[in-house]
């Protein structure tokens, strides 16, 4: 566990400003620097898995991978509001069957509802997403000539929203192996305020991050 003002302080030091002054912590540059470089890292390395679950073994990774949460979805159509730190969807799975739910379209959903069959296994569907942070369901009840159910549990597994940080005493749990790059990045944009050139801040980035990504 460490805090953003841990991080800070490695930042600083790299800065060779043991004592604040260009980057006193009043004036929150450096903390916009760390949080843009953690946020930047972040989404580097979550595109980098390409929709793959985060390893075992990373508690960083862990702690922003959602699943399963549970959904109760009721046969036919509904809307459900989607959780609060959800960020990117990674997959709608029924777990009676194990079984990925489809994405639809929804200018299709007046042919669906008319004689469509959405799936010969119980708690099969579709679903698609709706303005206001919902997300649609059509569920077909049960097996072809089965009674169906009414309602059914859906797991979702999603990326989490990064926490934004807004204060130096904010915390953060994350490997050296994640902080390193985010502290480099915030080292080179600070430097990039005594540089004329941005391409010389974005080489420095870059070389910040080689190697992690």
């Amino acid at each position: 566990m460490a805090t953003i003002q841990n991080l800070i302080d490695r930042a600083r030091g790299v800065l060779n400003e043991a004592t604040a002054k260009a980057w006193p912590d009043t004036d929150m540059v450096l903390l916009g620097f760390v949080a843009e470089g953690l946020q930047w890292m972040h989404g580097q390395k979550k595109a980098g898995l390409e929709g793959s679950q985060p390893p075992n073994d990373s508690p960083y990774w862990r702690q922003f991978f959602s699943g399963p949460t549970t959904l109760t979805v009721l046969v036919g159509t509904q809307e459900i509001a989607l959780p609060a730190d959800f960020d990117v969807l990674h997959s709608f799975v029924d777990p009676n069957t194990n079984e990925r739910l489809a994405p639809y379209d929804l200018s299709e959903e007046h042919i669906l509802k008319r004689g469509g069959r959405l799936g010969v296994q119980q708690g099969q569907g579709y679903y698609a997403f709706v303005p206001s942070d919902k997300v649609r369901f059509i569920l077909w009840p049960g097996r072809e000539g089965a009674a169906g159910v009414g309602s059914h549990t859906i797991n979702i597994y999603y990326w989490k929203v990064m926490a934004r940080f807004t204060a130096v005493g904010d915390t953060i749990t994350v490997k050296d192996e994640h902080a390193t790059p985010a502290i480099n990045y915030a080292v080179a944009k600070g430097l990039a305020r005594f540089r004329d050139s941005p391409a010389e801040f974005f080489e420095a980035a870059n070389s910040a991050l080689a190697g992690v990504l």
